[in-house]
């Protein structure tokens, strides 16, 4: 039959058109694929690229913040305190060894501070008459005065021995010697005045109010005046057998 046969050449026709159609449509399918895995493999190195990136700033970061907790470490800003800090003790000890009669040396460190368990500086005492390390809370108020005197000269030392560093022609001492004992008091003097004539064109100033102290300096200045007392009202010069005393009177505000 003719028309029969017609209809089943049409229909494979039809056949191999959806055939083909579908191939096409499988091709564009397979295509748009290939195109996906190639834009996935270039975004995973991108991604293993950034991750590299982010890992180095991860570890800039934790160096210059530093690791708090159990097994902290110290930041930047620490390490470069505790590089400064060692410098002004090396100097402090200088100072501290012979005002203490080499009985006591600062030693720099670190612990486990309380604010967010990062590490924080500290400074202790090495008894060197028996090799244990003590704080410095637990010295006397003369050996406490003997130590902060002994810091502020390391840090005077530091300060000038730095490279681009300035002078420092002054230095100022408010109290403390009422809390040491004759020899100490007159030991810490001698370096005072020691200071002064090391021809460098010091300044050395002594705030106290103890007696002995003011007969031990060179010159002076003397402010007395009744209770009360406000303003200056007359300065003037005297000589003593200490030296050059400046003497100021001073009487109640008018």
């Amino acid at each position: 039959d003719t028309s029969a046969l017609h209809a089943k050449v049409t229909e494979a026709n039809q056949q191999r058109t959806r055939a083909d159609q579908g191939e096409g449509a499988l091709r564009t399918r397979l295509k748009q694929a290939n195109h996906a895995m190639d834009q996935a493999e270039v975004l995973s190195k991108a991604l293993e690229s950034a991750e590299a990136k982010a890992e180095v700033v991860r570890t800039v970061a934790t160096a210059v913040k530093g690791l708090p907790g159990k097994n902290s470490a110290p930041g930047l800003e620490a390490w470069i305190l505790r590089s400064i800090l060692d410098d002004v003790v090396m100097h402090a000890n200088i100072w501290l060894e012979e005002l203490s009669g080499h009985k006591y040396q600062m030693v720099s460190g670190v612990h486990v501070g309380a604010q967010q368990g990062f590490n924080e500086l500290s400074i202790s005492i090495l008894d060197r008459r028996n090799g244990e390390m003590r704080e410095v809370s637990s010295l006397s108020g003369g050996e406490k005065f003997q130590a902060a005197l002994a810091f502020s000269l390391g840090l005077g030392g530091a300060v000038t021995s730095s490279k681009g560093s300035v002078s420092l022609p002054c230095l100022f001492v408010d109290e403390g010697f009422g809390t040491l004992d004759p020899a100490s008091r007159e030991k810490a003097v001698a370096q005072l005045n020691s200071l002064r004539g090391d021809g460098n064109g010091r300044v050395v100033g002594v705030i106290t109010h103890v007696e002995e102290i003011k007969q031990m300096l060179v010159s002076g200045i003397e402010i007395s005046g009744p209770p009360g007392a406000r303003s200056v009202r007359q300065p003037m010069l005297a000589e003593s057998g200490i030296g050059n005393t400046w003497k100021a009177d001073l009487s109640p505000a008018h």
